[in-house]
């Protein structure tokens, strides 16, 4: 079992902005964590996304 990957702990800020209380986390099997990871770095490849760029993430 592994942190998941998400936009939100990929970013400079790591998703930090609402406090501990209001964000939930949770573990998940590895393979799954590869799955989300490629599929993040995808979607940075296909919107030409780079590092220190700022971008929003919609829930």
């Amino acid at each position: 079992m592994r942190w998941p990957a998400s936009p939100f702990t990929a970013t400079e800020e790591g998703g930090t902005k609402l406090g501990p209380r209001d964000r939930g986390t949770t573990w998940i099997p590895s393979a799954e964590q590869r799955k989300q990871g490629g599929q993040i770095t995808e979607g940075y490849r296909n919107h030409r996304i780079m590092p220190g760029d700022g971008y929003y993430v919609a829930v």
